[in-house]
């Protein structure tokens, strides 16, 4: 029978505990119950265990961390495929961690379809040496059904004697808030918050990449520049929300009349431009003469009165291959547009 041990020794010299670990071995045994002697060796445990109990309190502190800040971890066996997750990383998705796979499958499987590919490609770049660090955003599939953006980043914390990899470690934050943000940003920057057609900053961009595109393939382009004819007399006689309805139901026409490709942006006040891809003079003007009749033919009800009828003028531009800038397009549909009102307005002038 062999005996193990391992005990605490108090060392008056050290001021404190030496770990002593005893084997004992019998060395002869005349009878079944009979032990004539006993070799017994004694190994000083006191730094091993010291070790041992600061790799434990490392452990305690990196999951009290992981804890304080919200933050799901995972430790990728990259030879076995097996992965260790702890609590947050699947309650990030909606899950226990009973009801998780340990897996780096299933991993896969929660990544959106749309992110799936470039999410390996991240990860494999690290692993074969591509690249120092894994650092992506993408979404993952929660248990209800939503999804989630997450925060991924990671290295290769151990290698073989060879140099290949054979342990990953990361950690996933849930940026969600944060995209939702980012997204109320830039659609504020690239869309006017009153009648959710573009700002005037997003329509110069596009129209700048249009007018490109028309150059380089030589393809017809028209810009339409359009007022509400006497918007500030609506304003005066039935109030600024009233106003802004006409506004908005103005743009929601124009949504029904133009194509997705088109470009429709709001300059400032009453004024709005729509560029008309692809598309020649003569075309852009039957579709503005159609745009006209339309709105002159709506009505706003209101909720005391008759309904509000109202009407726009239109003035109609072509690109030239000559033209430098999108400034010339616009300079040229402002005059026509000029026409069109002291031409008794609800007109389209080219």
């Amino acid at each position: 029978m062999v005996c193990n041990v391992i005990m605490g020794v108090f060392n008056p010299n050290a001021q404190g505990l030496t770990w002593i670990k005893i084997n004992s071995i019998p060395i002869k045994v005349s009878e079944p119950n009979d032990v004539s002697g006993v070799y017994t060796v004694f190994e000083d445990m006191t730094e091993h265990r010291l070790v041992e109990n600061s790799l434990k309190n490392s452990e305690e502190q990196l999951r009290l961390v992981l804890e304080g800040s919200q933050l799901g971890f995972w430790d990728w066996n990259i030879a076995t495929g097996a992965v260790i997750r702890n609590e947050r990383w699947a309650t990030m998705l909606g899950y226990t961690h009973d009801e998780i796979e340990h897996t780096a499958q299933q991993w896969s499987d929660f990544v959106h379809p749309e992110d799936r590919e470039k999410s390996w490609d991240s990860i494999w770049a690290v692993v074969d040496g591509r690249s120092p660090k894994h650092k992506l955003e993408y979404r993952m599939l929660c248990k209800d059904g939503s999804v989630r953006w997450i925060l991924d980043q990671a290295n290769v914390m151990q290698r073989d004697t060879d140099g290949k990899p054979t342990r990953m470690c990361g950690t996933h934050t849930d940026i969600t808030e944060r995209k939702i943000l980012e997204e109320e940003l830039r659609r504020q920057v690239q869309f006017d918050f009153l009648t959710e057609v573009s700002s005037r900053g997003y329509f110069m961009k596009q129209a700048e990449l249009e007018l490109a595109r028309a150059k380089r393939y030589k393809s017809d382009l028209s810009l339409l520049m359009l007022d509400i004819d006497l918007f500030k007399a609506i304003n005066d006689r039935y109030g600024h929300e009233i106003g802004d309805k006409v506004l908005q139901h103005f743009c929601k026409i124009c949504r029904q009349v133009f194509r997705e490709v088109d470009v429709i942006g709001r300059l400032g006040g009453d004024e709005f431009v729509i560029l008309m891809p692809e598309t020649s003079k003569a075309e852009a003007t039957k579709v503005a003469e159609r745009l006209r009749a339309t709105v002159a033919e709506s009505k706003i009800p209101i909720e005391h009165g008759l309904a509000i009828q109202f009407t726009v003028s239109i003035g109609v531009a072509a690109f030239d291959p000559k033209d430098d800038d999108i400034d010339v397009v616009l300079n040229t549909a402002d005059r026509a547009l000029y026409a069109a009102k002291h031409n008794r307005r609800n007109r389209v002038s080219h």
